[in-house]
């Protein structure tokens, strides 16, 4: 474990630790939820294969959820997922309005709230596009670093 590593934090050490198929329990969630797990699935997967270590996965505070939570050189990325299976409404990313950032603001405040220092490399929001075809297979993917 390197210097400034959370020690119980989750360690994915391979790419099966972010699974392609189906989330676990998808087929009870409504479709939305099960696109949304899946997609959360394939960005995790997208991080980590870009040197991403992923620390969290739906972080809930008190008002907010966060998707991601992955660091990569000691900085912190606090990562929203959108995931659509048509571009027709535009680029997912513009879907993360004010209101949703701010909550996602507000709760990454909440997580860093819980060490003593903060990380040597700050954060950042970054916001990580999944588009799947009409049979839930991935397309691609699309990283905005420091999308706000």
């Amino acid at each position: 474990m390197s210097e400034g590593e959370n020690p119980s934090a989750p360690q994915p050490e391979t790419q099966e630790a972010f699974p392609e198929g189906p989330a676990a329990g998808a087929a009870s969630d409504p479709a939305h939820l099960a696109i949304g797990k899946k997609g959360e699935d394939i960005a995790c997967r997208h991080l980590w294969k870009r040197g991403f270590r992923v620390l969290a996965r739906n972080y809930k505070g008190s008002r907010g959820e966060i998707d991601v939570i992955a660091e990569m050189r000691n900085r912190l990325h606090f990562v929203e997922v959108k995931t659509r299976t048509s571009d027709s409404l535009g680029p997912a990313e513009e879907r993360v309005d004010q209101k949703k950032r701010d909550l996602i603001r507000e709760t990454a405040r909440m997580y860093l709230d819980q060490f003593r220092d903060r990380p040597e490399g700050g954060y950042q929001f970054d916001v990580v596009s999944v588009y799947l075809d009409r049979e839930g297979r991935p397309q691609r993917e699309e990283w905005i670093p420091n999308a706000f």
